[in-house]
């Protein structure tokens, strides 16, 4: 019960925190040439308490030719999620320096007709950093030798990709979100800011399991005091 009510708690917060940051202006993190994105050099996890569902934005250019799709179910449908290489800058080298982007979910019966090309293509777009999805117990391997990917991960995909700065890389990805709810993008499937506040289990619900379990506990007390009473 208490659990239940702490978890509650802590999504409440949460949820508060997350709207605050995705109201605000998006941070433009395009490097100039020659320089590198604001993690580099800085203790990472450090940098993501920062910057967790703090709004970004970058200029550049998608690459097509190294996209990634990985295998997603979306309301029990089964289809992708494309990441895709956007290229945002060059090196002191002059090599092409890029970060991946999570452009969203494709249903399976459209993962191949290229839609989403030419959407947002050398542009600017809007997002959140993270890492890629959890890893936890149940998560598969991605398998590249079979083209097979179930696990979002930003050092996977960065090194499969071959890209230049893929140690930079490897550490944050884009989560992009459509900033215009009137005007959604049909596909790929994007969140919008507040659908990124939203939770699998609201905070509601655990409040409801704790009521419940209160319930339970009170009426447990409640027969055990009758049986005593009464014998």
């Amino acid at each position: 019960m208490e659990y239940q009510k702490r978890r509650a708690e802590d999504k409440h917060h949460e949820t508060e925190r997350r709207h605050t940051l995705l109201k605000e202006q998006a941070l433009d993190i395009t490097p100039l040439n020659g320089k590198n994105f604001l993690w580099t050099g800085k203790n990472v996890d450090q940098f993501e308490d920062e910057f967790s569902f703090k709004k970004i934005k970058v200029r550049g250019i998608f690459d097509h030719t190294k996209e990634i799709q990985v295998e997603k179910f979306l309301n029990g449908e089964k289809g992708v999620q494309i990441i895709t290489p956007f290229y945002t800058h060059l090196s002191d080298k002059g090599e092409e320096q890029a970060i991946l982007v999570n452009r969203g979910w494709v249903p399976q019966d459209f993962k191949d007709q290229r839609m989403h090309y030419g959407v947002n293509d050398g542009i600017e777009i809007t997002g959140v950093l993270y890492r890629g999805d959890a890893k936890t117990k149940y998560s598969k391997p991605n398998d590249p030798l079979a083209h097979y990917y179930t696990r979002v991960d930003a050092y996977d995909f960065s090194v499969i990709d071959q890209l230049k700065n893929w140690e930079e890389a490897s550490k944050f990805m884009i989560y992009q979100i459509d900033e215009n709810e009137q005007t959604r993008q049909v596909l790929p499937s994007v969140p919008t800011a507040d659908e990124l506040t939203k939770w699998r289990i609201s905070p509601q619900r655990h409040e409801a399991y704790a009521n419940l379990w209160k319930s339970l506990t009170f009426g447990g007390i409640f027969a055990n005091t009758l049986l005593w009473l009464y014998f």
